[in-house]
């Protein structure tokens, strides 16, 4: 991933009994809001094109494509964004630009929102992925067509960090939920042959 060349110090929210935020504080959250529009439009264009290179999914009907996205774009952006977490500093190292979480809150993100994220990204990066398991559990999580990971490989256990990503409810508009389940269980095999290869006991997790 690529290193920062800096990152800009820790922000702070102006105190929540003053009704007016200060011109400081104002021209940090226009200064943070651009780099988090672009950063989402460049993540969900990555999603879309990541999606469309997979040849099942592309053969699925296109209401079909467009409800996936819409229920797993978000989770797959974390996803995506734990790659380039550092645990050490419980920053997000984007290029030149390092973010923390209380960016988010500056940006307008709810605490009750950015702490369960945290703590995500934290057990997530300590499973130390390698990238095909980055991979795997990006399309894991766009074959979903429900809320968790249905199938009987025994591979729950192994994608608990993965389920606990921010989802919507179940997409009720799927048409091919029982295709669409069969892919989910392909890859998550895929994802256990490759874990138990890569990581055997007792490092496999």
């Amino acid at each position: 991933m690529p290193s920062p060349t800096w990152c800009h110090p820790p922000l702070r929210c102006h105190p929540p009994r003053c009704p007016i935020p200060t011109p400081h504080v104002l021209s940090l959250v226009f200064s943070i809001l651009p780099h988090f529009a672009d950063l989402s439009t460049f993540m969900i264009q990555q999603v879309i094109k990541f999606a469309k290179e997979i040849p099942a999914f592309r053969g699925l009907p296109i209401d079909d494509q467009i409800s996936l996205l819409k229920g797993a774009t978000l989770g797959i952006c974390q996803i995506q964004f734990n790659t380039v977490f550092n645990e050490e500093t419980n920053a997000w190292e984007c290029g030149q630009h390092c973010f923390t979480i209380k960016d988010g809150a500056l940006a307008g993100f709810q605490q009750i929102y950015l702490e369960p994220l945290l703590k995500f990204h934290i057990s997530l990066k300590k499973l130390r992925l390698h990238e095909a398991e980055y991979v795997l559990l990006v399309a894991m999580l766009l074959f979903s067509p429900g809320r968790g990971y249905r199938g009987q490989c025994g591979a729950a256990p192994l994608v608990s960090s993965l389920m606990a990503a921010p989802r919507p409810p179940d997409h009720a508009s799927v048409t091919q939920r029982d295709f669409i389940d069969q892919l989910q269980e392909k890859v998550a095999l895929t994802l256990k042959s490759y874990i138990d290869h890569r990581h055997p006991m007792p490092e496999g997790r």
